[in-house]
């Protein structure tokens, strides 16, 4: 995948999520989502913590421990801004070259800014669950992921930061490819 196409993939994935924050009405903060035992308010300040820890990796930020936020606040609007900051941070990074230290690990930047795009695109698909709609990734932003996501998921997202893989069903699209590596399956709405 060359950085042109990684870029077009993390725009996708973020305009998916921004399309699916949508979706999301006051009465569905409490709705269950795919993530176990979590409600979409949960499930929210949790990607909008996560988009926000990635960006300091990436910007070389000491990496702040987040916060509930406070009773009554929005978490629609603290999480599209925690969306805006990751995309900066991701559009400043040179095309190569570029190492972050996570966990005592050096990694690539842009193997951070994959797990940036599937935590966006895969639980962009959970808000859509959530909100009673089913709204699978676009295929190609899909097929993108599928393609950096096994080394990552053996890695530890699967099963530590997202569920445990699932078979894919058969004759699966990329979504439910994707989704079945990070644990989710298609429930019927």
């Amino acid at each position: 995948m060359s950085d042109t196409d990684e870029r077009a993939v993390l725009t996708g994935a973020a305009r998916y999520l921004f399309q699916n924050l949508l979706l999301v009405g006051e009465a569905d903060l409490s709705a269950p989502t795919p993530c176990r035992e979590w409600d979409l308010r949960r499930l929210l300040h949790h990607l909008g913590a996560s988009l926000a820890e990635v960006a300091d990796v990436l910007a070389a930020r000491d990496v702040v421990a987040p916060t509930l936020p406070a009773a009554g606040s929005d978490p629609v609007r603290a999480l599209r801004a925690a969306i805006v900051d990751f995309m900066l941070v991701s559009a400043s990074l040179p095309a190569t070259g570029r190492w972050c230290d996570i966990q005592g690990r050096r990694l690539p930047a842009k193997t951070v800014v994959h797990v940036g795009s599937i935590e966006m695109a895969v639980h962009a698909w959970d808000i859509a669950q959530a909100c009673g709609i089913d709204r699978p990734i676009p295929s190609a932003i899909a097929s993108a992921l599928l393609w950096v996501s096994p080394p990552l998921a053996r890695a530890g997202l699967a099963g530590h930061v997202f569920a445990a893989p699932l078979p894919a069903p058969a004759a699966a699209t990329p979504s439910e490819q994707l989704l079945a590596l990070f644990g989710r399956r298609r429930a019927p709405l």
